[in-house]
């Protein structure tokens, strides 16, 4: 390689400048990444464009993960990366992956067999439960998304809820199963709430509710209730299993 004079150094230093003084511009740069997305997204419908592509990238170990095996990215070009995912909306990519997946058989066996693996690893499984804590307790945003999600799932119930449900039925109360309340930045999911009576009933069964863990839980979903004007009722399972319209009643008839 012919060894550049410093006429030729010193104009492409000029250059390098002042591309990196006009893509410090955010409008600039903004401007030509949506000229460069543009641009891959029609090269990309181009089949041969598409197929040559993925042949490099396998070849590349881009799906394997050969490519980067046993190297990690520096301190610094981990923070670079995080700062520019801060407050980008993923939900139309993280969209688009899904249903990407969902018309590729090959492509979803693929992420299956990944996250099997990566799910197998106990450090990194350590390292996701983490990350989810603390997301969950530090992203009031995160929390309250999740607890509206897990709210819409259709769920059977446990054994004690369904006979707390027949009973609400048999007296024809107007009830709604895991209703979600809100606070601020905190929340929480009731097993049930009675509209008319502006009461929530949780139903606890003895195992899963004596930890000092799930007590602290409790303790919390209380003082939130209460904090929203609601009256609580809380049910164990023994006074759901014996005598369940006779204890609901008392409690009842101690909150009115």
């Amino acid at each position: 390689m012919a060894k550049l004079s410093e006429t030729e150094k010193h104009r492409r230093e000029k250059i390098s400048v002042a591309v990196r003084k006009r893509w410090a511009d955010p409008a600039y740069k903004q401007r030509v990444g949506k000229l460069i997305s543009k641009g891959k997204r029609r090269s990309w419908q181009d089949p041969e464009i598409r197929e040559r592509t993925l042949k490099a990238m396998q070849a590349g170990g881009f799906f394997s993960g050969k490519g980067r095996r046993g190297k990690s990215w520096s301190a610094e070009v981990r923070e670079k990366m995080s700062q520019s995912a801060k407050g980008r909306d993923m939900s139309k990519a993280v969209a688009a992956s899904v249903e990407a997946r969902k018309n590729n058989p090959q492509l979803r066996e693929r992420f299956i067999a990944h996250c099997r693996k990566l799910h197998a690893d106990p450090e990194i499984r350590k390292k996701r439960s983490q990350a989810m804590r603390r997301k969950w307790r530090e992203d009031s945003v995160f929390r309250n998304h999740m607890l509206e999600h897990l709210a819409s799932i259709p769920r059977r119930g446990t054994s004690i809820e369904l006979t707390v449900q027949a009973l609400l039925n048999q007296l024809e109360t107007r009830h709604m199963p895991q209703r979600v309340f809100k606070l601020g930045s905190q929340a929480a999911i009731a097993d049930f709430y009675l509209p008319d009576y502006n009461i929530v009933i949780e139903c606890d069964g003895s195992h899963w509710h004596s930890s000092p863990a799930q007590k602290r839980r409790d303790r919390f979903k209380d003082q939130l209730y209460r904090r929203l004007g609601l009256r609580v009722i809380r049910l164990r399972d023994k006074e759901i299993e014996n005598n369940l319209i006779e204890n609901f009643l008392r409690k009842l008839e101690q909150l009115t």
